[in-house]
């Protein structure tokens, strides 16, 4: 892969210049390629703080990670297979499930599932990461789709770079919005005290949202959720910036402190019992990576958000509704 910097990427270091330019691969493994010498500049290996010029010319290969520290021995796991050819696969994945091993997490991902089912995945990504061009948190639900193959891989970055991907998201929110429908754009990083976090900050990733509004009730929203970016727990952070986290995510949204504010006790015993963020993705539509055809998936809502929805349909009752 080559990245010709213009005068917009003049004087970034290199690291952060090619991490923004590889979706879903970290700065610091980005830095380990150019300690390691895997990404050049020039022709010429270099270190990772290189203030970049114009006319630089980056070539960048990554590693073929399929032996490895990382344990990637092919697992048995339970999939929700709703797409797959030579090239790609398209997982509905149950909220509950890593999407590939890392720190505290190296067994029974959907990579290793993956691995099991398919036999190989794309050999680029990262070390633990084979194949895998965009996430889902843990306890996010639903679409993801992987790259089996590098040719696959690379066709899917540049979708995910151009944002050209749409993904749409559920979420079950905290409060009534004032509008029916808005835009959040507000850049994310890490948050400045706490690192395992994420946080809107001036100096962080571009970021977009638009949400509108599919359902109310008093005290909460059903919203529907379009990303035109994809940084780490973007829609979490977004919107508990706009005053509207997403119910059960204790991360961002305080959930648990949340409850004893909720009035109906028996809305508040059930809101205790949810036990993760209530997001879903929805919709996922792009162009097949080698076949250049259009996709378009869907996947319904899993058993608990359906089961929050109709408790809050019978006891709370929708005071607006647009679906």
């Amino acid at each position: 892969m080559r990245l010709v910097v213009d005068e917009q990427g003049s004087g970034y270091r290199l690291d952060t210049f090619v991490s923004s330019h590889i979706p879903d691969v970290s700065r610091n493994f980005i830095k380990r390629l150019i300690l390691a010498g895997w990404i050049h500049v020039n022709g010429n290996a270099t270190k990772p703080g290189y203030i970049l010029k114009p006319g630089d010319l980056i070539d960048i290969t990554l590693p073929d990670y399929s032996t490895g520290a990382i344990d990637l021995t092919p697992r048995q796991i339970s999939l929700n297979i709703l797409f797959e050819d030579d090239h790609i696969i398209v997982v509905d994945k149950q909220p509950g499930l890593v999407v590939h091993p890392g720190a505290g997490r190296e067994e029974e991902t959907l990579v290793h599932g993956l691995l099991a089912h398919c036999g190989k995945l794309a050999s680029v990504g990262a070390p633990e990461r084979p194949g895998i061009v965009h996430r889902l948190d843990e306890h996010t639900s639903g679409l993801i789709v992987v790259a089996k193959t590098d040719p696959a891989y690379w066709g899917l970055a540049a979708q995910f770079q151009n944002r050209t991907v749409e993904k749409y998201y559920v979420a079950f929110v905290w409060g009534n919005p004032k509008e029916d429908h808005g835009i959040v754009d507000a850049p994310i990083g890490r948050h400045p005290k706490n690192r395992k976090k994420m946080a809107v900050i001036p100096y962080g990733r571009p970021s977009v949202s638009q949400w509108q509004i599919d359902k109310v009730w008093p005290g909460f929203a059903k919203l529907l959720v379009k990303i035109l970016t994809g940084r780490t727990h973007q829609i979490r952070v977004h919107l508990a910036h706009i005053h509207h986290p997403i119910l059960g995510d204790e991360i961002y949204g305080r959930h648990f402190r949340r409850l004893k504010n909720v009035q109906n006790k028996e809305i508040r015993k059930y809101l205790k019992s949810i036990a993760r963020q209530m997001l879903h993705a929805k919709t996922l539509k792009f162009r097949h990576p080698v076949t250049n055809e259009l996709l378009s998936f869907s996947s319904d809502l899993p058993d608990d958000m359906r089961d929050l929805e109709k408790t809050f349909d019978r006891i709370l009752k929708p005071t607006v509704q647009l679906s």
